[in-house]
């Protein structure tokens, strides 16, 4: 099911049980189905966004936390950088740790920075296209530099 479909399903609800929709489809038995949990949210404003996407965020299946450090970088969903930061340190999955690299743009802040460019000096792997977590990690850290020095 598409996430367009999802979110037109539920907003064909009384108001009052959207988020226990959310809920129950981030909760259901298909992880597809949980990946989607975050992007429905996000699109219907659900009151708990970042704690669902935090909770995917330690999910399991590696393709759903991708999918919430996505979120986090496409919205932007406020998740604490420092749940980032621990993906991109210490997931086993490359994958993974380039989407937790890449969301860090967006939600980290100057005062992370530290912590960013040492994880660049041992952090590996690459996503599809071959960009490496570490390159991520330093356009991440520009992103974090640049949006600071607009404050």
């Amino acid at each position: 099911m598409t996430v367009e479909r999802l979110v037109r399903q539920i907003r064909g609800y009384p108001a009052a049980d959207h988020s226990a929709a959310v809920e129950r489809l981030s909760d259901h038995d298909d992880p597809e189905l949980w990946m989607q949990a975050v992007e429905v949210a996000a699109r219907l404003g659900h009151p708990r966004l970042v704690e669902l996407c935090v909770r995917l965020l330690a999910d399991p299946v590696w393709y759903v936390r991708c999918s919430a450090c996505e979120r986090a970088y496409l919205a932007p969903v406020a998740v604490p950088a420092d749940v980032l930061l621990g993906l991109v340190e210490a997931n086993e999955n490359e994958t993974v740790r380039f989407y937790a690299a890449m969301a860090l743009g967006r939600v980290a802040d100057e005062q992370h920075l530290p912590r960013i460019a040492q994880l660049a000096e041992f952090v590996s792997g690459c996503n599809h296209e071959g960009v490496t977590v570490r390159d991520r990690l330093l356009r991440s850290a520009l992103e974090v530099w640049e949006r600071g020095g607009r404050n």
